[in-house]
């Protein structure tokens, strides 16, 4: 077989994708969770930051407010973590959500313990040196490259500016400088999250790439998969044989039952049954060409069933009526001869 069958030039199949990914192998972009957490937990600090700096300042009221009297203690612990979930509590919620909802937009619900079952590949460290010089560590060296640039440039470009407003800051109103350094620090977390959300599109785009790259199949797997699906096509012509067979041998057991044989005379052989008062019209229970037209007139000729050559008639049956089926109207008068002749010499009415 030429060695293009084997080349993984093919996309995947349906069934190939769902084994795929009943084997929990979906393509996943590590960044983009990561990113949507981000994004996630600075829209939280801008709609709750007030909210969150306001509990911080009650905590420092009630501790400072009486520190001669303070004493560390159960209800001084319970007051601060009480404050301390009060702040925590949206952003452990929000980073739940994103990360449940970046994985899903992923690659939906998927359930299976095929990645943590343990497998030697995972220790052999042939195959993780391999792994170390891979197109995928590649791309990971150049994600956290791209974000060190990244986060270091934005920071430059932030405390470039920072640093003309330092005296003017230095003269300032505590509260003013502290709304400048916040302002400051969002600017600076919202560009960095915008540039990762850029990196986790890109890396997203790439994990698709390579998913549907890794899943390839070549055109001998394609062969296979259709030979499973529908079956080896040597077993389906062997199945397809025995049953023209077994269909054949009842075919031939019913031809004793048969009142008469039309014949062409030698190449096409019907038989017709006809039971007065259970039947509406007359019955064809066998029929063939060559040799087994042949098996029917030797049957029929031991089994003492007349045989009457009708050329016309014979072919017409042939073409029109199939085993088990009744003559069409348009064949009673013709057939009707025939039985009545066959009936006439067996001494039967018709």
């Amino acid at each position: 077989m030429p060695e293009e069958a084997y080349e993984r030039t093919e996309p995947a199949t349906p069934k190939k994708r769902e084994e795929a990914r009943k084997k929990g192998q979906v393509p996943q972009s590590r960044e983009l969770p990561a990113a949507f957490i981000l994004a996630v937990g600075l829209l939280i600090l801008y709609f709750a930051g007030g909210w969150v700096i306001g509990l911080m300042g009650g905590l420092m009221r009630e501790v400072f407010g009486n520190l001669a009297s303070l004493s560390i203690d159960y209800g001084t612990f319970t007051l601060a973590g009480r404050y301390a979930a009060f702040m925590i509590t949206p952003f452990a919620l929000g980073v739940v959500v994103a990360a449940v909802s970046a994985n899903v937009l992923q690659k939906g619900f998927v359930l299976s313990a095929e990645p943590i079952k343990p497998q030697f590949s995972r220790v052999n460290p042939v195959e993780g040196f391999r792994r170390l010089f891979s197109l995928s560590s590649l791309m990971e060296f150049v994600k956290s490259g791209l974000k060190v640039l990244a986060v270091g440039f934005i920071g430059y470009k932030v405390l470039k500016g920072a640093l003309f407003r330092c005296p003017e800051m230095l003269s300032s109103a505590p509260r003013g400088m502290l709304q400048y350094i916040s302002h400051a620090s969002f600017g600076l977390l919202l560009k960095v999250t915008i540039a990762f959300l850029g990196i986790a599109a890109l890396d997203f785009l790439y994990q698709r790439w390579d998913y549907e790259k890794k899943l390839r199949m070549s055109r001998q797997e394609l062969k296979d998969e259709l030979k499973q699906r529908e079956g080896d096509p040597q077993i389906k012509a062997r199945l397809r044989s025995l049953q023209r067979q077994i269909a054949r041998q009842r075919m031939m057991q019913r031809l004793k039952e048969a009142d008469v044989v039309v014949t062409n005379p030698t190449r096409l052989a019907v038989a017709l049954k006809y039971e007065r008062g259970r039947m509406a019209a007359p019955m064809v229970v066998a029929k063939g060409r060559g040799f087994i037209a042949e098996k029917i007139r030797e049957i029929a000729t031991a089994a003492g069933v007349p045989i009457v050559e009708n050329k016309p008639l014979a072919e017409i049956l042939f073409r029109t009526v199939e085993i088990g089926q009744l003559i069409p109207e348009a064949l009673y008068r013709a057939v009707a001869e025939i039985l009545a002749y066959v009936y006439r010499i067996k001494g039967r009415r018709l």
